[in-house]
């Protein structure tokens, strides 16, 4: 019994008492020690103390809740599918599950998986070439698979929630032309927030054909060299200039890197997978069926090229671009990265296919830049990307990061793949190789992935830390600390460090275009 309700019991017992001893004068007729009207006011009295209580007690409760949820005050709207909807579906009325859970519409779906990587609850898979809520009561209205998914109108829309939705950050651009909100300039591929390989191969192509199109009715501009400078030779911009050239265009194609570096960054024998299979290879580089390894792709792909006469500047970063203020076209300043030398070129339309991830974020640490003495020549301590596992063996190497990329090393550094099987190096192959986990393993790490390297960790072949960093770093040798305290913990020897920690999103550049970020 509570104390409230020990203290109303003896609270009524005194009442009883007192009404008893007041109210029945002796010799007037009582019922159990009192009168009728004694009995009444018990009764009332009885009645107030309870509605006090229970209003009480309901005031507390209520406060547990949010203000946007008080009765009297708008509640939020449960997302339903609308009559459009519903058509789009072929349905006259929905009858799933009344409980939050994803949605996908077949038509819009490009097979991209990011909705699969994005559900940490396992609600989806990829099927027949799109996604399908294959365990729609597993759902747990985490929402984020509508988050990622990067078509518009989204292809997976979770119903029956009030949570809004909060989509990644993605530039403006026209569905059908990829024209941004700046008048002239174009942008595709990863960049817009729409992946996939295949996918940016068809916007190339696309996007070159739409600006062919509008310059044969716009007005001529004789301060321009170019019909149209292609920003960024990946599979997209490959596939941009590859087109600009076929159908004869002035055009300039400027690379950072060299030609097709997102492909070449791939590890040796990685096979590139290009989805969705349900649908056709469009585009100006060849086809190679559902996919391929990455050395016959890029082999394929640089003969295109090279074959067909297309010229790109390699290891030429642009720094800017700008509208021309004497008429149509965009000024595009460069620095070649060799000699440092300046270059402007002028250009009627300008096509950014630069990629989603700009520089490697930095581990912050004061001598990141450090460089080791390796068989006689000055190699960088600090590596941002691993390409080739098979180029490093018998070395204490430390990766830092919890995605796929970070995943993928540390186990490749380890084991042999053979498809979605591995097995451990030989003792004379394998590394020492530890991976910190800042805090825990994103969710869009891969179940495949997080199998292999629970593996490699049960085999004792790697060693997995979670919420450990390096504190400090030294030429053969690292400090590591407990993230949460800041306390150092030990030093372990070491002779690389990769940091696969992801890249800074090329959106302040897209900014200074004057590019909208949605």
């Amino acid at each position: 019994m509570k104390t409230f309700n020990l203290i109303i019991c003896l609270a009524l017992v005194t009442l009883l008492i007192w009404l008893n001893r007041t109210f029945v004068p002796d010799g007037v007729p009582a019922f159990g020690g009192l009168s009728w009207y004694g009995w009444v006011s018990i009764v009332l009295v009885i009645f107030f103390v309870g509605l006090v209580a229970t209003l009480h007690d309901f005031a507390r409760v209520l406060g547990f809740f949010k203000p946007d949820l008080i009765v009297g005050s708008e509640l939020p709207a449960i997302r339903l599918l609308d009559r459009a909807e519903l058509a789009e579906l072929g349905l006259a009325k929905y009858r799933g599950p009344e409980y939050p859970h994803p949605v996908i519409f077949a038509e819009r779906c490009i097979g991209c998986q990011a909705c699969v990587d994005a559900c940490p609850h396992d609600v989806l898979a990829i099927i027949d070439g799109h996604a399908v809520a294959v365990a729609p009561d597993l759902c747990m209205e985490d929402t984020a698979c509508e988050a990622e998914c990067p078509v518009n109108p989204k292809a997976c829309i979770v119903i029956n929630t009030t949570k809004p939705i909060v989509s990644r950050p993605s530039p403006t651009r026209d569905g059908g032309t990829y024209q941004t909100n700046v008048p002239g300039c174009y942008i595709i591929g990863d960049v817009s927030g729409v992946p996939l390989i295949k996918n940016a191969v068809k916007e190339g192509a696309e996007v070159i054909a739409n600006i062919a199109s509008d310059l044969k009715t716009a007005p001529t501009e004789p301060k321009a060299e170019y019909d149209v400078a292609i920003i960024g030779i990946g599979p997209g911009g490959a596939s941009a200039a590859a087109a600009a050239h076929e159908l004869g265009l002035r055009y300039v194609a400027i690379e950072q890197d060299q030609i097709l570096s997102s492909i070449e960054n791939y590890p040796k024998g990685k096979y590139i997978y290009f989805k969705p299979d349900t649908k056709d290879w469009e585009g100006g580089l060849p086809a190679l069926g559902a996919g391929n390894q990455r050395e016959k792709v890029l082999e394929a792909w640089n003969g295109s090229l090279i074959g067909n006469g297309v010229r790109i500047n390699e290891f030429e970063s642009c720094k800017a671009i700008s509208r021309a203020d004497d008429g149509d076209y965009f000024v595009i300043n460069t620095e070649r990265t060799e000699d440092k030398a300046q270059q402007a070129y002028n250009s009627r339309r300008v096509v950014i296919a630069i990629g989603l991830r700009g520089a490697p974020n930095k581990l912050r640490l004061p001598n990141e830049d450090m460089t080791i003495r390796v068989e006689g020549r000055d190699e960088p301590k600090v590596l941002y990307s691993l390409s080739n596992p098979a180029d490093y063996r018998g070395r204490r190497i430390v990766i830092v990061g919890g995605g796929n990329v970070a995943v993928e090393a540390a186990v490749d550094l380890v084991a042999n793949r053979n498809s979605a099987e591995i097995t451990p190096r030989s003792p004379a192959e394998t590394n020492h190789v530890i991976l910190l986990v800042r805090t825990y393993l994103a969710p869009t790490v891969k179940f495949g992935n997080k199998v292999q390297l629970y593996q490699c960790f049960d085999d004792g072949i790697l060693d997995l830390r979670f919420g450990v960093a390096i504190k400090e770093m030294r030429e053969d040798e690292l400090v590591l600390e407990d993230v949460r305290t800041g306390k150092e913990i030990e030093t372990v020897p070491n002779d690389l460090v990769f940091a696969l920690i992801g890249g800074e999103r090329p959106d302040r550049f897209l900014k200074s275009v004057g590019i909208t970020i949605e």
